[in-house]
């Protein structure tokens, strides 16, 4: 019977690994405290909500990717997850690449009127009730949309 022997344990990888996990953990929990029932995944195209930093050196450093919708322009940074707000951007982005990446554009499009039809469907709704009936409403026009959440 041969036995093979197990590779090396790498105990900084590991640590690196646990480290990750908790810093996840970190930000789903952040995630879901500010927008409870929201994914990770659509946190990235809210326009309203700052981007977490998760590697400050990194996202000071690097070209933020931009695009603009209805004369305003939104961007990505490398080292934040999510659209960085516009507070965020003079930190964040000491220059901009403009680039028209279809998918991400009309995601983007589809969300943004989606949350528009949405928000005039609620108006009506005294501030701080309107969030339940917004994801709602805001359920349907994804659906039209063909859109599935």
């Amino acid at each position: 019977m041969e036995q093979t022997l197990a590779p090396p344990i790498d105990k900084e990888l590991e640590a690196k690994i646990e480290k990750l996990h908790t810093e996840l953990e970190t930000l789903r929990d952040e995630v879901y405290g500010r927008f409870p029932g929201v994914t990770l995944s659509a946190w990235v195209t809210f326009p309203d909500s700052p981007g977490i930093v998760i590697n400050e050196e990194r996202a000071k450093a690097t070209p933020c990717k931009c695009f603009t919708y209805k004369g305003k322009d939104y961007c990505y940074s490398p080292g934040i997850i999510g659209m960085l707000e516009s507070g965020q951007v003079p930190s964040y982005c000491p220059t901009k690449v403009y680039e028209v990446r279809p998918g991400i554009k009309q995601r983007f499009e589809e969300f943004s009127e989606a949350a528009e039809a949405a928000h005039k469907r609620i108006e009506h709704i005294p501030k701080g009730e309107r969030l339940v009936p917004w994801l709602r409403e805001m359920g349907k026009e994804l659906s039209v949309r063909g859109i599935e959440v």
